[in-house]
């Protein structure tokens, strides 16, 4: 989970993690992460098995609001031996790729949001902290539907203005 999914999914209550040697599936939920507006499945991104997992996010589900590139780690894989990794990898996010698809994600927060937040997504800056408690119940709901639907996911590397 990066920084922007987590604040997407709020105050972060219970993560449900595989367990260390279960096979999982590329594009099906392998992780499910509940937060104060919804429940967050996230897809794997390849075929594997889960090598270890990060017993802490048990005790304590906030560490990936806190530090979600350090402490806040869910899981370690290991592709599946004869998959189709060079294939699978190459749909994760990466340099511009990574750029680009944060940039159509920004695009479409705004969408969601609408005019409820004036300026403060277009000001180029970071995304306002306190935008969620700007958003009433269902519209904080809707983004975590919004982010966290499988089919709603496209190709990286397309920008939301289509270039």
């Amino acid at each position: 989970m990066d920084d922007f999914g987590q604040f997407i999914v709020g105050n972060i209550r219970e993560v449900f993690l595989p367990e260390p040697g279960q096979k999982i599936t590329a594009d099906t939920p392998f992780v499910s992460i509940t937060g104060d507006d919804g429940v967050a499945d996230l897809i794997a991104p390849i075929d594997g098995s889960v090598v270890c997992v990060n017993d802490a996010i048990h005790e304590d589900g906030s560490l990936i609001n806190l530090d979600p590139y350090g402490d806040g780690w869910l899981v370690e894989v290991r592709p599946s031996e004869g998959s189709r990794f060079e294939e699978e990898t190459a749909r994760i996010f990466r340099g511009d790729a990574s750029r680009l698809w944060l940039e159509k994600e920004i695009y479409r927060l705004r969408e969601v949001v609408g005019n409820e937040t004036g300026i403060t997504l277009t000001d180029g800056g970071e995304i306002w902290r306190g935008l969620r408690d700007t958003l009433g119940e269902k519209k904080r709901a809707l983004l975590v539907r919004s982010f966290f639907n499988a089919e709603r996911r496209e190709p990286c590397g397309e920008h939301p203005d289509g270039e």
